[in-house]
């Protein structure tokens, strides 16, 4: 009997910590600004201090990638430099030509924006924007030597490429030599706090991997991919690895937590249609991940609440920058419609996958995710696309304004080609 009492108290203690991890994870991750008024969530609100590397202890990685390695760097609070590995010198210049046109066309829709589009729709329910790290500095290594080694080596891999040529910013000037960069310094991007790694481990880690998952310091460098376009197989076994660098969170498991999907899938087709239309850049292999707040002087925690976490978008380091007008010159804008949407299912699944089907099958009050998710999507991409090339010229919109609604059109016409199930392309 006393047995019995005992299995009933470890299942009671069982589901106790797992509904204080949902709640954790939803009061946090739902990116709502979170009241201070109420003593069980202060913890949430001021996560503990990030431990930057002392004098002494030298550059300290926290991520890495296929085209360079992520440090926070030493005697400089906040800032990180990622490392070009070897042969990939060139796509350090690539991710910062791309991530500061980026950063350009953020700021051109937060200053002359009429209607914040997605503030219009999702007023109510509190928008989301994407935000994006600073760009701080860029270093180069002038070396003959390298920039020869990297261009023989980069013949003999696989990496992406363009269907369309597009036209890339220069790195030197005409007759110059191409300086090679091997250092990005940018602003650090926050940490999930500790109670969310904690709730992530308690609600997605096996058992038997919790105790050396806590122990490992690699872990406090959190981030929380956002899948929109995957959910998990069902009955599919654990991964072999658990990791809370860059943990997989997928749609399922957004809803089962209670997030607001519908507005993360907004953010992300507002900050696509600044990429694409306002920076012209293509996004391939992009990150949308979740992380701490991003540092605002003017949303200083006060009496009303403090946001306590952020939507993110990184690494643009594999991505092609090109000229509208260029490609409207040469009569190659299908085939620019056709390398963004190559694009945007190379990439993992941050995106919504593009479905037409309700889910339900006649049945009243059934309500289909997959198909909210991408009609925000696609909403606040057309609105966004439209305020960007009404803004430019009466020209501009009337030449270009089919752009984004082809983008799209060709994003449903490239999901019905796929076998089931497939949510990345590889080839």
């Amino acid at each position: 009997m006393a047995s019995d009492s005992e299995a009933h108290h470890t299942n009671m203690e069982r589901t106790q910590k797992n509904r204080i991890a949902r709640d954790n994870l939803k009061s946090v991750l739902s990116l709502r600004i979170q009241p201070i008024t109420f003593r069980e969530t202060a913890h949430l609100l001021f996560p503990e201090t990030y431990p930057w590397p002392r004098p002494d202890e030298g550059n300290r990685k926290i991520g890495f990638g296929q085209c360079g390695l992520v440090y926070a760097v030493q005697n400089e609070p906040g800032v990180v430099v990622k490392v070009a590995r070897p042969h990939f010198h060139d796509s350090l210049h690539a991710d910062h030509v791309a991530h500061e046109r980026v950063s350009k066309a953020f700021s051109a829709r937060e200053r002359t924006s009429e209607s914040h589009c997605i503030s219009r729709f999702y007023k109510d329910r509190g928008a989301i924007h994407v935000k994006l790290p600073r760009v701080l500095r860029l270093e180069f290594n002038d070396s003959a030597t390298m920039a020869e080694r990297s261009v023989r080596q980069k013949a003999q891999l696989k990496l992406h490429e363009p269907k369309v040529k597009l036209r890339l910013v220069a790195a030197s000037s005409p007759g110059k030599p191409k300086m090679m960069a091997n250092a990005l310094y940018t602003s650090h991007i926050p940490p999930l706090s500790k109670h969310v790694r904690d709730a992530l481990v308690e609600l997605y880690c096996p058992v038997e991997k919790r105790d050396s998952v806590h122990a490992d310091p690699a872990n406090i460098d959190c981030l929380v991919r956002v899948y929109l376009g995957r959910r998990r197989r069902i009955g599919a076994p654990a991964p072999p690895n658990f990791a809370l660098r860059n943990y997989n969170l997928h749609l399922d498991q957004m809803v089962d937590l209670g997030l607001p999907v519908v507005r993360l899938a907004a953010a992300m087709g507002e900050a696509l249609a600044d990429m694409h239309w306002g920076a012209n850049v293509d996004a391939f292999d992009v990150e949308f991940v979740l992380g701490g707040p991003a540092p605002d002087p003017d949303s200083a925690p006060s009496r009303s609440g403090v946001r306590v976490a952020d939507l993110w978008l990184l690494d643009f380091n594999l991505c092609s920058v090109f000229d509208v007008e260029k490609v409207h010159e040469n009569g190659k804008l299908s085939e620019l419609v056709d390398h963004l949407v190559y694009a945007y299912f190379a990439n993992d699944p941050y995106y919504p996958r593009p479905t037409q089907d309700d889910g339900s099958g006649g049945r009243v009050g059934v309500v289909n995710v997959d198909l909210l998710v991408w009609n925000a999507f696609k909403k606040e991409y057309l609105g966004r696309s439209r305020e960007i090339f009404r803004s430019q010229s009466d020209a501009t919109w009337s030449r270009y304004e089919y752009l984004p609604a082809a983008f799209l059109d060709g994003c449903m016409e490239k999901q019905r080609g796929l076998p089931p199930g497939m949510d990345k392309i590889t080839d």
